[in-house]
């Protein structure tokens, strides 16, 4: 028998969207949690069931339409809290327009999964651009440990990332409609893709790492 079928529980489905926090962007975040579980604690609660946070596609909230059954979505990444965070956006998240910005969404009556994801996005990349032209050069070790990362989970990510590209670049229409090479995965049409966008490729690897290492 599990050990937590040995004695009486009691659990709580709360979805991880819903965890609402002071710090967040208008969504729970991985960090909003780590204040529930207090507040879960006070209450007795032993078990807490989310929903799925799987990587959605735009325009969608769904959390069963996921694009990928491993990455995890970007919404869910607190921005405030990633490791060596520039000063530029430290700038940016502290100054009062862009504190307006998120008041702003958080008075909304329902989630704005876009627009969260686009500011995200752009905070992302801005960090990404930092990681990779002046931190890795700064600090070695950290460049290894993203590698390391990559390589460990090279079974998944290296596909997802390049998959992830290619849903950018042809606006997120089906494989199906991608041209032959890279809709039928051909080695020579996906290796001059990967040569093509090997930086852009990255991110989408970079900002899992971010998540996991969140997580």
């Amino acid at each position: 028998m599990h050990r937590l079928l040995e004695t009486k529980k009691t659990g709580i489905l709360l979805p991880l969207f819903s965890m609402y926090s002071e710090d967040d962007f208008g969504c729970g975040d991985i960090f909003s949690i780590l204040r529930w579980l207090d507040f879960f604690k006070e209450l007795n609660i032993d078990i807490i069931q989310i929903l799925p946070i799987n990587e959605l596609p735009p325009h969608t909230n769904c959390p069963y339409t996921s694009l990928t059954a491993f990455a995890i979505d970007p919404i869910y990444l607190s921005i405030r809290n990633l490791d060596n965070i520039s000063n530029e956006i430290k700038r940016k998240i502290n100054s009062k327009e862009f504190k307006n910005e998120i008041k702003a969404i958080k008075k909304s009556n329902f989630i704005n999964y876009d627009k969260i994801k686009e500011i995200k996005y752009l905070l992302l990349w801005e960090q990404y651009n930092f990681f990779s032209k002046e931190l890795t050069k700064s600090e070695p070790k950290i460049k290894e440990d993203f590698e390391k990362y990559c390589y460990e989970n090279s079974w998944w990510l290296d596909d997802y990332a390049i998959f992830r590209r290619l849903k950018d670049i042809f606006s997120f229409s089906s494989w199906q409609d991608w041209p032959k090479g890279l809709r039928d995965k051909e080695k020579n049409s996906i290796d001059k893709f990967i040569k093509e966008n090997e930086f852009e490729i990255n991110f989408f690897k970079y900002i899992q790492w971010e998540i996991d290492k969140q997580f």
